[in-house]
């Protein structure tokens, strides 16, 4: 029991890293320097110093966080501040589709390129599936996915059958979904997720203007305020 616990903490921890190191690259790439890469919130420590970067670990390892400098962030066009926040998510649905497809590999004995373009239809079946499905969350919204077909050679498919529970030894299909999961959920156009700072954004975009801090508050209230709404409704169609 405590091995499963620290593995899954561990996993965890690798896809939290996945998720910074995408937001962390994409800044660098734009020279917004960071002061912080931390895996992990509250207090923890700092494992070393890259770049004027400190690298921590947080006590809580429910998530992670890069702190860009601000005068660095502030100065940055609103386009490379969108990329900045893409950048994460993108990694985290790249990384699982990677993770998935090797699963597929392995079970399927496809080349492994087949098995990620098959994974890579999957994961626009699931986008299409959810965009379907959200306006169902106050009921029983159910997202699985039972099978899917790899073309093989362009001549015939082959089908196979993603199981809803994990099996032992499927490490790899179970942290890619949980990554891919991680990528979309980060894209719900809401603060404090990532989706919200890209729609502020674009907004800014499109404006030519910042979007005061005011508005960006009251965007990140009211996002917190509707996923709140959403957790209780969740919980209480559980119940009946």
């Amino acid at each position: 029991m405590l091995s499963n616990v620290l593995l899954s903490c561990a996993v965890l921890c690798l896809l939290v890293t996945v998720h910074e190191i995408g937001h962390y690259l994409a800044a660098l790439a734009f020279r917004i320097r960071a002061d912080v890469f931390s895996i992990g919130f509250g207090p923890g420590v700092t494992l070393f110093r890259w770049r004027g970067t400190a690298f921590r670990l947080g006590v809580l390892p429910l998530g992670g966080y890069v702190k860009p400098r601000e005068e660095d962030y502030e100065a940055a066009p609103a386009y490379q501040r969108v990329l900045v926040a893409a950048a994460g998510p993108l990694a985290s649905i790249i990384f699982g589709i990677l993770c998935v497809a090797y699963y597929v590999q392995v079970q399927q004995h496809v080349p492994y390129w087949q098995a990620v373009l098959a994974t890579i239809g999957v994961t626009g079946k699931l986008l299409a599936m959810l965009g379907h499905k959200l306006a169902g969350v106050f009921s029983h919204p159910t997202a699985s996915i039972s099978s899917l077909e790899v073309a093989d050679a362009g001549k015939a498919s082959s089908t196979f059958t993603f199981m809803q529970q994990v099996k032992e030894g499927e490490s790899m299909l179970y942290s890619g979904a949980i990554s891919a999961a991680i990528g979309l959920a980060n894209l719900l156009p809401l603060l404090p997720f990532d989706g919200g700072h890209i729609v502020v954004g674009l907004v800014e975009m499109v404006s030519r203007r910042r979007v005061p801090g005011w508005a960006q508050g009251a965007f990140a209230l009211t996002g917190l305020a509707l996923m709140a709404v959403l957790f209780f409704l969740s919980v209480y169609n559980d119940f009946l």
